[in-house]
């Protein structure tokens, strides 16, 4: 999507629904030609049979009318059934393939931009897109159609009369221009706040214990209130404006609507229109404007998804893997298995977290990472995840560059699992089968019995049908990690990656998963950090990164005696 403007999109997904537009263009088509039959007959009625008392006919012409009428409101329900079930479908498809965008962005983009983005273009800029999309034919297309009948059909009555009713035209192509001028920025000033204070409302939400903790509930609402102002008062401009304009044009209307009247009446004193002509010809006159209010109210709605859909493309960006296409089904050459960065730097934020990090971890061997708080271990991980992509350096998957790779293959081989076991609103169950949906019954009690989890299960009243909460809330911190690690052996990747993934853990608990984990890990390559070094210190190699440096490198042992950051950590691990 992201090389799509707004009217390809349109289209594109116009062609999605070949019936339900056609139906659409149908009964927009009926409506036209049906609403011409009220004013052919109240002519008719107030102009000659009710002034001649020919009100046998008058009624027969009412009942006609009337029945006209009702034929219009079917129509014009059944046009906005019609609009309501494209809007149905074409918001399920937009918001389905924004969500499958944003969950594909890198890592770098969900740290930066957070939930709230994603959020208020899923809701709000998709609905202005599906706005114009869905208003297109009965706002715009059929309104120029309309018109164009119309005006036809008046030149044909009143040649001068008909130049008269089309002086709002003046007024309508320069609240149009305005229009043009203005609101693509009134928009994008909207939009900017809205996002703002989406961020910061968000990033409020997820610290709510801190601000609980620290009494400040008071201070957030005081910092709150300018960006909702800002939001709110640019909302207001907007509106007020297009009120403005929609002033501006119905004022133009009012005017013409009278000088019709005062030209007609001089028309037909003088005896060039008697008074069904007249009538006729105003109320004819009456559907010249109200397609000319709708294809201008839709220039309105245009502007704005315009602005809507540039913010989606700017801020979600659409990026997709830019993989060619490697699938991993080849056997690596000796020296090319395994997971590698070779001179790795990253940046975030102008802040430099990793300087010329290279490691190796092969098939088979554990691999340990050790260092203090803060020094790049978790961002290691997730550049070997793929999650993050270096600023410098190469990030290898069994000598492929993972840039290279699509996420399918890179997810399918490499599971990172980390400290905050954050699981799904859904059942025990359920979250299993995350991890492998065509799992059977049997395959999921077993990876629950090789984490011991499956006396806890089995005591719950619902079983695993049990909900977790969101992120795991109503689980203990170890029953949360129990649960990853089962969905761990479900998956059964051949990369595992581990983050802290016992740090919630009580020591008896921590065996039992470190039993689980050991069997899991044979024959499969493993980086695990932990600050437990009790956990890692039998790994086949372990790296000390300090302050985004690797200090050092190799066995247990050898690092005792080579680096000193190792062994004051080892030493401090029994204080």
């Amino acid at each position: 999507m992201k090389d799509l403007t707004l009217t390809q999109l349109c289209l594109s997904l116009r062609k999605k629904t070949p019936c339900l537009s056609f139906l659409q263009l149908g009964c927009a088509l009926l409506t036209v030609a049906t609403s011409f039959v009220a004013p052919e007959i109240l002519s008719r009625v107030i102009g000659d049979l009710l002034p001649s008392r020919h009100y046998a006919e008058a009624l027969q012409f009412l009942y006609w009318g009337i029945l006209g009428l009702i034929v219009l409101q079917l129509l014009q329900f059944t046009e906005r059934a019609l609009e309501n079930s494209l809007t149905r479908t074409y918001t399920s498809t937009l918001q389905t393939r924004v969500f499958f965008s944003v969950i594909r962005l890198p890592l770098a983009w969900h740290t930066k931009h957070g939930a709230p983005a994603a959020t208020r273009s899923f809701f709000y800029d998709i609905g202005n897109v599906v706005s114009v999309v869905t208003k297109v034919v009965p706002m715009f297309i059929f309104a120029l159609f309309q018109i164009l009948t119309v005006f036809s059909f008046m030149l044909l009555m009143n040649p001068i009369l008909s130049l008269v009713a089309v002086l709002p035209a003046v007024l309508l192509v320069a609240s149009t221009y305005i229009s043009i001028l203005k609101i693509p920025r009134l928009s994008h000033q909207q939009i900017l706040n809205a996002n703002r204070l989406g961020n910061v409302f968000g990033d409020y939400l997820s610290r709510v214990r801190l601000l609980k903790a620290m009494m400040a509930e008071r201070t957030a609402s005081r910092d709150l209130r300018p960006l909702i102002n800002k939001s709110t008062e640019a909302d207001r401009v907007l509106k007020n404006f297009n009120a403005l304009m929609n002033s501006v044009s119905g004022l133009g209307a009012a005017v013409v609507g009278i000088l019709l009247i005062c030209f007609g009446m001089h028309d037909l004193s003088s005896g060039r229109m008697t008074l069904t002509e007249l009538l006729r010809f105003l109320f004819f006159a009456g559907l010249l404007y109200q397609p000319i209010q709708r294809a201008m109210t839709f220039g309105e709605i245009f502007l704005q998804a315009e602005s809507s859909w540039v913010n989606m493309r700017k801020t979600l960006g659409f990026d997709t893997p830019s993989g060619a296409g490697f699938i991993l089904d080849h056997h690596p050459t000796e020296g090319t298995d395994g997971l590698t960065v070779s001179g790795v730097n990253f940046d975030y934020d102008q802040l430099t977290i990793l300087h010329e990090v290279s490691m190796t971890a092969r098939r088979g061997e554990m691999i340990g990472l050790v260092g203090r708080s803060g020094s790049g271990k978790s961002t290691l991980l997730s550049i070997l995840a793929g999650y993050l992509v270096p600023s410098g350096g190469l990030a290898l998957l069994e000598g492929i560059p993972m840039s290279t790779l699509p996420a399918k293959t890179l997810r399918g081989k490499v599971f990172y699992a980390g400290q905050d076991a954050l699981l799904f609103d859904k059942t025990v169950r359920e979250n299993l089968l995350l991890a492998k949906p065509s799992a059977r019954d049997e395959e999921l009690w077993d990876a629950l019995d090789r984490v011991g989890f499956t006396p806890t299960i089995a005591q719950h009243p619902l079983s695993w049908n049990r909900p977790v909460g969101a992120n795991g809330s109503l689980l203990s911190g170890g029953e949360r990690q129990r649960l990853l690690v089962a969905m761990l052996w479900l998956k059964n990747p051949d990369y595992l990656l581990l983050d802290e993934i016992t740090s919630s853990l009580d020591s008896l608990a921590d065996r039992e998963v470190r039993d689980s984990l050991q069997e899991l890990m044979r024959s499969r390559c493993t980086v695990c950090v932990s600050h437990r070094l009790e956990n890692i210190w039998k790994s086949d190699r372990i790296y000390v990164l300090e302050e985004g440096h690797i200090t050092g490198a190799g066995t247990h042992e050898e690092l005792l005696k080579d680096s000193p950051l190792y062994a004051e950590l080892w030493e401090a691990r029994s204080l």
